[in-house]
């Protein structure tokens, strides 16, 4: 037995044909007389190919064989990420208690949002951060965007943009950043341009990694007697943040509460039922402020659509809603 992979590579292929065809034969399996013969000869064909692949070809590359430039990509990007999980800069952690820093948000976020780009006034500013749950997000707040205002059906809606990604980050985002890379690169040896930019475009996407992400963040209070944290949306520096529903769920007695971003033109929100008629506590429209809208929809509802609406009665985009 040779030890070049390509020679036993070849081999299995042809043995495993060889194995199938005594085996049909010995069950007298029924078949076109020259199915096995087909199938021997396909196998083999392949082997053929293989043989033609150069010699600078891995085992770890003919486990690869067949995927795209993408696959590869995140997968040795994905590797790269384990493969530093232990270096210090790379240590999960979690910020328990928030800080509150001056700073200016993402132009990604206030390119939809541009409301953000203005400091609220002082006294306004603290009567907002009041509002803040206490069950968030530990981190640095910027607190030059924390606002809070109502809206119809006895909603009050708080939002404010945080340093770092939502669902935590690493001890030292730029050094693991860099660590990732490095190994990506060791990785990426005998691979094609395809497969390097696609690793080095999923390395750029982790969130963790990222120093310069910043996650939108918003508080629903219903009348008062219910309140809960969105999800957060991270953002990262190049990516703009798309207009579209930031969070849904319980709202409490029999309620669903939703949030949403509204598209730059939209001022208002046309909430229609899919099974048509008037149904009780949905609202025909819905108001947008600074950019955000919220409603909420009694459970049953079925599925509505929200139609963003110009001043002029335009209807910009349709988002669908199972309700």
């Amino acid at each position: 037995m040779t030890d070049d992979p390509l020679t036993r590579l070849r081999e299995q292929l042809v043995g495993a044909a060889e194995r199938r065809a005594e085996e049909r034969a010995a069950v007298g399996a029924p078949h076109r007389a020259n199915g096995p013969r087909r199938r021997r000869g396909a196998w083999l064909t392949l082997a053929a190919l293989l043989i033609g692949v150069p010699a600078a070809a891995t085992a770890a590359g003919l486990v690869q064989f067949g995927d795209g430039d993408e696959t590869q990509g995140r997968r040795i990007a994905l590797q790269a990420v384990r493969d530093t999980a232990a270096v210090p800069a790379c240590t999960p952690v979690r910020v328990a208690s928030r800080t509150f820093v001056d700073g200016e948000p993402l132009p990604e976020i206030t390119a939809l949002l541009p409301s953000l780009r203005v400091p609220v006034p002082r006294a306004n500013r603290v009567r907002a951060i009041a509002q803040l749950p206490a069950f968030g997000r530990g981190g640095a707040v910027l607190r030059g965007t924390v606002r809070t205002f109502t809206l119809p059906q006895g909603i009050r809606l708080t939002v404010w943009v945080q340093q770092g990604d939502a669902g935590g980050g690493v001890r030292d985002p730029a050094a693991c950043g860099q660590a990732r890379r490095e190994r990506a690169e060791l990785l990426l040896t005998d691979h094609s341009d395809g497969v390097r930019r696609a690793a080095q475009q999923h390395l750029s996407e982790r969130r963790d990694s990222e120093p310069r992400v910043q996650t939108l963040f918003e508080s629903v209070q219903l009348k008062g007697r219910f309140s809960r944290s969105g999800s957060g949306s991270p953002v990262l520096p190049g990516t703009p943040l798309r207009p579209g529903l930031l969070s849904g769920g319980g709202g409490g007695a029999h309620r669903s509460v939703y949030v949403g971003l509204a598209g730059p033109r939209t001022a208002w929100i046309a909430v229609r039922v899919a099974r048509g008629g008037h149904v009780a506590g949905v609202p025909a429209r819905v108001p947008v402020r600074q950019g955000f809208y919220a409603f909420t929809l009694p459970r049953g509802t079925g599925p509505v659509s929200l139609r963003e609406t110009s001043a002029a009665g335009t209807v910009l985009r349709v988002i669908r809603l199972r309700g």
